[in-house]
């Protein structure tokens, strides 16, 4: 299945392009997915470990199920002043 990924803060930037449109095996879950991001780009993985995943304003939790053709966004830990 193909879904699409919205990167926030520091990720946006990290990412590249490619990795932001991804195929995965139907009934992938949140959890799958973090595990193929870390493991294609093991530099983030640290920051990836921390990455909440949402769909439609809502915060997921690992292991629930990603839906074809949805937009995915990814929020790392975000700190500031």
């Amino acid at each position: 299945m193909k879904i699409m990924l919205k990167p926030f803060a520091m990720l946006r930037e990290s990412l590249p392009l490619e990795a932001k449109n991804q195929e995965l095996d139907a009934g992938s879950t949140v959890a799958d997915l973090l595990a193929k991001l870390q493991n294609n780009h093991p530099a983030l993985k640290p920051v990836l470990q921390c990455t909440r995943v949402a769909y439609q304003d809502t915060y997921l939790v690992a292991d629930e199920v990603l839906e074809e053709g949805g937009e995915y966004a990814l929020i790392p830990p975000v700190s500031g002043g």
